[in-house]
């Protein structure tokens, strides 16, 4: 029986590419080391399938899901600037995905444009991704 991975396995597996081996400025380098888009292409993308790395808003579904957590996690959906930006590191990659995994794995929901740092993880009540701070409906703390 063929188990199909979810969201938060895939998130893994992107970090664990990451680990293997990074770069940056490209998707994948003759070494096979990949980018932030390279490890999602290389984990979700069934063979052959091509998309438009720069236009979130017409890649697969499957891909926009695990890219939805990410962008909950970086702020944004500008990933290759975010991969490519000067200071950036191998680890704080793969740790960005893994973070995006924990997040999936608790069905956290997107509520709002991701650079809010808000999410919904469970009904009524909102996390602050950055801080890790839990609001009800009302904006108060609990």
């Amino acid at each position: 029986m063929t188990t199909i991975p979810t969201i938060s396995d895939q998130l893994r597996a992107c970090a664990a590419e990451v680990r293997r081996g990074w770069t940056q400025h490209v998707l994948e380098d003759s070494d096979r080391r990949v980018s932030v888009i390279g490890a999602i292409h290389r984990v979700v993308t069934v063979e052959g399938e091509l998309w438009p790395i720069y236009a979130p808003c017409f890649w697969p579904l499957e891909i926009q899901k695990v890219a939805f957590y990410l962008a909950t996690v970086i702020g944004h959906w500008q990933f290759g600037r975010w991969n490519d930006a000067l200071g950036q590191t191998q680890e704080a990659v793969a740790s960005a995905f893994d973070h995006a995994a924990v997040l999936a794995a608790a069905k956290i929901r997107y509520r709002g444009f991701p650079y809010l740092g808000l999410t919904e993880y469970a009904p009524h009540k909102l996390l602050d991704t950055h801080s890790g701070a839990v609001y009800n409906e009302e904006n108060e703390r609990m």
